[in-house]
């Protein structure tokens, strides 16, 4: 399962202005380009700031002080403001069974008058989706979100949700609009609109990220950490070698790391071992 399938990003670090886009991520993804073009920071991002997010946006905290940036995280050249997108597929017929707005709904079906009759909601959800892809000139459809989050007097929505909301008829999306918020009445302008674009904003899902650097060590004798960059590696080794009565399972763990080793320098006899001073491995 891939819990962040896509991300763009502006506004951070070596990202400008103008939001960079990844359509797709896999299980494993490689990022592939010159030194300095921003790969480290995709990780940094991903490790440092997206975590936090959800919070944010759920606890409505408006100050950087409250998410982890710093005077480098800032993009210098203008200033720009820091972005985070999550985009949706338009290439699909329906809404899948797991979509946030598929919970949100009392009906999978909108009746409509007359010649719109038996539309289905997500049909009409893809239509506006796919038409902002359209104004965008992206692959997927693109909610952007300010770091931190503006308060809710403040924000706006970019320019292609109010025209691409404008493919709907007045009686495709006064459904629309009744179905997701549950109300009635009210106008285009005032409305319908804001009201089903704010409803089919995409949020980030939470995570719990963990770095690991290109660059490790075996830590000092003794040392200790939860890290992934090698200190207290030769003492974590040697619970798993000579574990006490009750832990007699992790010994199997040290094994699968011995064959582990064996597989990784071509020697089917290698041994590894931490001896009785835990100074080396």
């Amino acid at each position: 399962m891939v819990i962040i399938p896509n991300l763009a990003i502006a506004g951070y670090r070596s990202f400008g202005r103008e939001p960079q886009y990844f359509d797709q991520f896999a299980k494993i993804n490689l990022f592939i380009g010159q030194n300095n073009a921003g790969k480290s920071n995709v990780l940094r991002f991903l490790s440092e700031v997206y975590p936090q997010v959800p919070d944010a946006l759920k606890n409505n905290i408006y100050s950087k002080k409250h998410l982890p940036f710093d005077a480098l995280d800032q993009h210098f050249s203008d200033n720009p403001p820091v972005l985070l997108g999550i985009g949706e597929r338009v290439d699909k017929d329906e809404l899948p069974s797991d979509h946030w707005l598929v919970a949100e709904l009392d009906k999978r079906t909108v009746y409509l008058p007359q010649k719109y009759q038996n539309v289905s909601v997500d049909s009409l959800i893809l239509k506006v989706m796919e038409e902002k892809a359209r104004i965008d000139n992206t692959a997927l459809c693109w909610t952007l979100i300010n770091l931190p989050p503006l308060p809710s007097e403040k924000r706006g929505f970019e320019e292609s949700w109010l025209k691409a909301i404008k493919v709907l008829t007045d009686g495709e999306l006064s459904a629309l609009w009744e179905i997701l918020t549950k109300a009635g009445g009210g106008s285009r302008q005032h409305s319908w609109e804001p009201d089903t674009i704010a409803k089919m904003q995409s949020s980030p899902v939470q995570i719990k990220a963990q770095l690991i650097p290109a660059i490790r060590r075996i830590g000092a004798k003794g040392s200790s950490s939860d890290d992934f960059d090698g200190t207290g590696i030769i003492d974590r080794l040697a619970k798993l070698q000579n574990p006490d009565v009750h832990n007699q399972h992790d010994r199997e763990q040290f094994n699968e790391i011995t064959d582990f080793l064996r597989d990784v320098v071509d020697r089917p006899d290698a041994v590894l071992e931490i001896p009785y001073e835990r100074d080396t491995i």
